[in-house]
Formats: structure tokens, C-alpha cells, sequence
């Protein structure tokens, strides 16, 4: 058996960081980026993880724990630092398990965590806090209207019942009885949650963690239980892996009497965590560090830290007090931000040749930095702790020269099978005549960023839209989870422009796929913009106790207004007037509780119409009838119509049809199912298009742009 370090994310725009560490039979995760789970669909799976340990109370390190609970069978144990229950309970907005197991741990300087079905390897954490620090106890204050929304989420019940079992409850929190219209018991469904808070800027704690390998066992020596009286079979198994036996006659063997030298001790791997100067100092002269200096088993150091800090002297002396151990670099500034998702870069790029305009989108190449006495970590690079092959393999990373070469030598046959195409040469010839759309090409681009549903694949990630105003400033529709890396695959470092110019933020329902990726937004244009303009967020009452609690639990408020969906206030139609010249109306639609449509209209005629997951709505088709563009719900194939009623959704056929019904100019289609191919398009449809991640449209284009559907239906053959 063997132990080994295996990169799932770098840190970079695209990944955030992630490391799975696996130990014998043993499975567990160091942090778990949003986005992670749809990075390693096809590649890794996740199944067999027990346990996960996070460096930081922050969304950065734990935005992919909702994708992941659907992924693992027997629960989870979660460790970090004081404040992980409280984090952890927000969860309970987006997700539904009732019958997960979950186990929260929050360490201190003592905790030794054993690794489970691995006892002998264990986990052991060092903490360190912010220098600049204030520690700022919030009041605790009964809140009635969040233990309410408790209640929305069918299933918060018995999923809070998990979180709650028998955890580390601290004095300052207060439980709250609620009951259960579906129970006979009553069941504590929340704590109260201050209504006031003052938070300090940065968490006070992160944590770095050693993971101690078991020790290596001597060499098993056959010859000498065979003149022990050992027999050939599983009693050669239990000692050559340390253990003892029994004889017929009733003698005991031991393994230390049949081996060949003496053990040694397991390999070690440190996880340094240092985010910002505000830890350095602590860092590096963390008392717990000294036990580790001397040792030669110290084999490999993964650094999560910035690149200012890596060069930090200070930094770079505590790495010089080890025994020469191999350092990983993680972080944004020398990792490769090219595009890892393999599939949906090969779909992208396809569409890419067909259109230069609808599918621009930003790929740095395969060109990371190069560091002084640091490796770069590459996505799906493994560092091997024991076995035949100990030290830094690279050969199934996604950024490996080979898979590089491989991949281009795709791009370049794929480019001369489909240039040859009458479809797309006459496609080309299309696009190049003048087009007579009834809009300036500056009037509203609009970018699909995730046209899939219920959860993200490699080829489409999860729902969201940006309608660009261009001078004016931005608009999203929906933040699914991986919004922010679909931005940045889009744009590159101009990701930090269209941030900044993100007016609001517009949420159609409470399902996690439409919002899980508002957070990162969030904290990113915060990033970028400081504390200038708070972002505006328009959506569902839900929505605002979910951004509203994580900001409490990260310590580290966001900076946002919230306005509830609905059409008794006019603050929301008022502020699109003053700086979009549009008027909207929001619309209740065939779906979940508090699920809405939008319908936006300009002052220079032009009216998109956005149905967010629905069913066919009268309503909606009322309020959009005669619009420009109707972006419509088309989650099922025409033969899965009773799945769609029973879900909720809308087929291809019905998203047609309400176009013809609303006197929609163009029909454009979206939130596609996993269960359709990955070009959907089955027969053309007149002026409709179907969207794909990364596609962009602007008023202008419309006439042209549903005839890609005939090179399409080529393009299906190829891939």
C-alpha cells in the first residue's frame, strides 16, 4: 500500500485549493473549493472520503461542501478552527440530506485526529492567529424571523438534527425549540443568530496541519516464520504488517521476530496555511513548528500562501530551519490559470472555430512560473509519501506537457475537420454579411456563464447570466456555483473590470444551483472594489438569512443591500431606471415557493425576458409578450414531459412554444439537463438558439446566430 498528496485545486482562479490526501484505505480532504467537484468529474472520485480538515472559517476553502455530500455514502467528519459549527450550520440553506451523517470538530493546539480506517496515521493541527486581531463578541439576540427560515427548507429538520448531534455547544449560543408541523417531537432547529454584529475584518484563526504516514515496516522475512512455524496464508499478512499471532500448539509470534531491520518512522507531510502578512509572524514563530525542524521524515511541504509571503525572509527562513523537504507552491500568481476542464474546453474551442464572436473566451496557455527551490503545483499532480515511486509525479496533471501536446494536437485536427464543413462555411458566410439586427451592437451583450441544471458538468456549469451594459455597468441573473471561475475563464484579469462595473446581482429562487456561486462574487468584487458601493442583491427572503448568517460566521461581514423579490416595492425598478434606463417587473412563476421570472425592458424598445425554472406561465407569457429575447427554462428532452411536471421544468418543445405564445422575436434556451447530449440540438427551429457556457450574444447578432444550429448538428458527429 502506498500514501500519497494529490492537488485537486492550485489556488488559481479557476481551482480553488484542494488536496486529497490518501493513506493506505484511508481518504481525507484539505479544504474543498467551490467548483471542485465538477474539476474532477470523470477523473477522481470522492467517494470513499471519511474525513475533511479546513485551513479557514471562509467560503474560499469550503464553497465545494454542498457538492460534495451528495457524493459520499457513509457522512463526514469535518475539523477546523473555533467557529466551524456555526459555519457549518448555514449549509442547511442549500442543501437537503437528511439522512447524512455529519460530525463537526473544532481543534485546538492539543488535537491529535486519527485517520479513520488508517489508525495508525493521524492528523495533527497548528494554529495560528491574526496579529491585528480584535476580538469583538457579538450580542446575542433571540431572532424569530431566522429561526422561521429555518423552516422554509423542506428536510432542515432532520438535517440540523446531524449538525447538532452532540457537538461542541458553547455557552454564547442559545438553542432555540421549533416545532415540527411533520414531527410529533420537538426538534431544535436553529440557534438565534445576533441581529447586531460587529465583525473584525479577518478571521483571528487559520490552521496549518502535519499528516503523519504510519511508520514503515520492515522487511517480512519468509524464510524465518517458516522456521517459526508459521504457515504460508493470512497469518504471513497479519505479521508482515505488524502484528502477532497464534500457533496450534498456543505459541505466540511476533512480527518483530520474523522481520529483517527495524521500522521506520512514516513519512510526514505539512499543509502550511499562511494567508496574509497579518498571520506571518505568528507563523513562523509558532512553537509547534519545533518538533518538526530536525526531523528527515519531514518529506514535502505544500505552501497555500501567497507569493509575496513565500518570499517573505521570514517566510523563507522558517522553510530553511526544515531538513530539506520538498516545497509545493499553491497560489494565484505562479499556478496555471488555463483551462483544466478538459471536455468543456475541447466543446468551447469547437464552437470557437464555428464562431470567433459568440465564443471568445480567455485561456492563458500552459506557461506557469517558475520558482526557486519550489515546485508549482499542477491540478491532479500527486506527491507519493511512500511507496516505489516516493516524490513529485506530474504525469497525470492536466497542465503535463504531454496532456498540453495532446490537446493541441486535437485543436489542430479538429480546426481542419470542421473548416471543411459546407455547414459551417456557409455558417461563416452568414455571419459575414452586414447584419440588419434592429439594436446598435453597444445596446446589451448578453453571456451565458452556466447553462446547465441542478448541477454543474464538465461541459455546462450551473445557472447564471451576465448582461453587460457596457459603459453603463453590469448585470447578473444567477450565481450557481463556479460563477466567479466561469468569469475568469471568460475574461482573464479583465474579470476584475466586470466586477467592479456589477451593479446587481438579480436571484430567481432559492435552489442551490442559481446561488451557490453569490458568495464568491461577493467577497471578489469586495476584493477588487473595497467598500465603495455595497453590490445590489435582489432575490428570494431565503437568500438574504443565507448571505446574511455566512457573513456572521466567516467573521468578515460582506458588503451588499438586499431587496426581496417582489412587486410591491419600486426601489428595484427605481434603481435600474437611474442607471440602466430600464424598467423590470418580476414575476412569480411554475416552480418551487418564491420562485421568479424577470422581465426588463429599455427605454429604446429593446425587452429581454428571463423565465428562471419554471413550467410554461401564463403569466410570464402575459408580461414578455411581444420581447426581444426570451431566455427560457428547457431542462428536458420532448419525451421526458412527465419528468419535467414533476420537476417543475420545461422541455425544448414547451421553451418553444412559449416563445410562439409571447410573440418573443428570438427564443434562447438553457438550464440544460445532464441527461441530454452535450449539443442538444436534435432539428433546427426557426430563431431559436441554443446557449452553451461562454457564449455571447449581443442585440445585434440575433438574425444570424439560430443558424448555428446546422453546423451543430455536424459538429455532434465530431466530438
Amino acid at each position: 500500500m502506498s500514501s500519497f498528496l494529490q492537488i485537486l485545486g492550485t489556488s488559481d482562479n479557476n481551482c480553488p485549493t484542494s488536496i486529497l490526501a490518501t493513506v493506505n484505505q484511508a481518504k481525507i480532504l484539505f479544504n474543498i473549493g467551490e467548483g471542485t467537484s465538477r474539476l474532477i468529474k470523470g477523473h477522481i472520485k470522492l467517494g470513499k472520503v471519511s474525513q475533511l480538515f479546513t485551513t479557514a472559517i471562509d467560503w474560499s476553502n469550503w464553497g465545494g461542501f454542498g457538492d460534495l455530500v451528495y457524493d459520499l455514502p457513509n457522512g463526514l467528519h469535518v475539523y477546523g478552527s473555533t467557529g466551524l459549527i456555526d459555519f457549518a450550520l448555514v449549509s442547511r440553506y442549500h442543501l437537503y440530506a437528511p439522512r447524512f451523517k455529519l460530525d463537526i470538530h473544532e481543534l485546538d493546539e492539543t488535537s491529535q485526529v486519527a485517520l479513520l480506517l488508517e489508525g495508525e496515521a493521524f492528523v495533527t493541527s497548528i494554529h495560528v492567529k491574526n496579529v491585528d486581531y480584535e476580538l469583538v463578541q457579538p450580542t446575542i439576540m433571540l431572532n424569530q424571523s431566522l429561526v422561521d427560515q429555518a423552516m422554509l427548507n423542506e428536510g432542515d429538520a432532520d438535517w440540523f438534527k446531524y449538525l447538532q448531534h452532540a457537538h461542541y455547544l458553547h455557552e454564547n449560543r442559545t438553542k432555540v425549540p421549533v416545532q415540527s408541523e411533520n414531527r410529533e417531537e420537538t426538534l431544535f432547529l436553529c440557534y438565534d443568530r445576533p441581529s447586531t454584529f460587529v465583525s473584525p475584518t479577518a478571521p483571528d484563526e487559520v490552521v496549518s496541519y502535519a499528516l503523519h504516514t504510519p511508520d514503515i515496516l520492515p522487511k517480512f522475512n519468509v524464510k524465518r516464520a517458516r522456521e517459526l512455524g508459521v504457515k504460508p496464508g493470512p497469518m504471513f499478512g497479519i505479521l508482515s504488517k505488524g502484528g502477532s499471532v497464534t500457533l496450534d500448539d498456543g505459541t505466540v509470534i511476533h512480527s518483530r521476530e520474523c522481520v529483517i531491520g527495524d521500522a521506520q518512522p512514516g513519512n510526514i507531510a505539512i499543509i502550511a496555511y499562511c494567508p496574509s502578512s497579518s498571520y506571518l509572524d505568528n507563523f513562523v514563530e509558532h512553537s509547534q513548528w519545533e518538533e518538526y525542524y530536525g526531523l528527515e521524515n519531514v518529506t514535502v511541504i505544500i505552501h497555500i500562501t501567497p507569493q509575496d509571503i513565500y518570499l517573505h525572509e521570514k517566510y523563507q527562513e522558517w522553510i530553511s530551519k526544515f531538513r530539506g523537504p520538498h516545497s509545493i507552491l499553491l497560489n494565484d500568481t505562479v499556478c496555471s490559470g488555463a483551462s483544466v476542464l478538459d471536455k468543456s474546453h475541447k466543446i468551447t474551442y469547437a464552437l470557437q472555430i464555428i464562431d470567433p464572436e459568440a465564443f471568445s473566451f480567455h485561456n492563458r496557455g500552459n506557461n506557469p512560473v517558475v520558482v526557486d527551490g519550489a515546485t508549482v503545483g499542477k491540478v491532479f499532480s500527486k506527491y507519493v509519501l511512500s511507496g516505489k515511486k516516493q516524490g513529485y509525479d506530474d504525469s497525470m496533471s492536466l497542465h503535463s506537457k504531454s496532456t498540453f501536446q495532446q490537446l493541441t494536437n486535437w485543436e489542430n485536427e479538429t480546426r481542419e475537420t470542421l473548416l471543411k464543413l459546407e455547414s459551417v462555411q456557409q455558417y461563416h458566410t452568414q455571419r459575414n454579411k452586414q447584419c440588419d439586427g434592429p439594436f446598435p451592437n453597444d445596446a446589451v451583450e448578453i453571456v451565458f456563464l452556466g447553462t446547465g441544471a441542478a448541477e454543474s458538468s464538465q461541459t455546462r456549469n450551473e445557472s447564471s447570466i451576465l448582461l453587460r451594459m457596457f459603459d453603463r455597468g453590469n448585470i447578473l441573473l444567477d450565481a450557481g456555483s463556479g460563477t466567479y471561475n466561469q468569469l475568469y475563464t471568460k475574461y482573464g484579469e479583465g474579470v476584475e473590470d466586470i466586477l467592479v462595473n456589477l451593479k446587481c446581482l438579480w436571484i430567481s429562487h432559492k435552489h442551490p444551483d442559481h446561488n451557490q456561486g453569490l458568495l464568491r462574487i461577493l467577497r471578489k468584487r469586495q476584493q477588487f472594489l473595497g467598500n465603495k458601493e455595497p453590490l445590489l442583491i435582489i432575490g428570494p427572503k431565503f437568500i438574504k438569512g443565507y448571505i446574511n448568517e455566512y457573513s456572521m460566521a466567516e467573521v468578515g461581514q460582506y458588503y451588499y443591500k438586499y431587496i426581496e423579490n417582489n412587486n410591491e416595492s419600486t426601489e428595484f425598478n427605481d434603481f435600474l431606471n437611474s442607471n440602466f434606463e430600464i424598467s423590470a417587473k418580476c414575476i412569480l412563476v411554475e416552480h418551487c415557493q418564491d420562485a421568479w421570472g424577470l422581465v426588463l425592458t429599455h427605454k429604446s424598445g429593446w425587452k429581454i425576458v428571463y423565465s428562471g425554472d419554471t413550467r410554461p406561465c401564463q403569466v410570464l407569457i402575459d408580461e414578455g409578450r411581444g420581447c426581444t429575447v426570451l431566455i427560457h427554462d428547457a431542462t428536458f428532452l420532448p419525451e421526458d414531459i412527465e419528468l419535467a411536471m414533476i420537476k417543475n421544468h420545461s422541455t425544448i418543445d414547451e421553451a418553444v412554444t412559449v416563445g410562439h405564445q409571447m410573440e418573443a422575436s428570438y427564443t434562447i434556451l438553457t438550464h440544460f439537463s445532464q441527461r441530454l447530449d452535450d449539443i442538444p440540438v436534435q432539428e433546427y427551429r426557426e430563431n431559436v438558439i441554443f446557449a452553451f457556457d461562454m457564449m455571447s450574444i449581443n442585440l445585434c447578432d440575433l438574425p444570424v446566430l439560430p443558424l448555428l444550429q446546422y453546423p451543430l448538428m455536424d459538429l455532434k458527429d465530431i466530438l
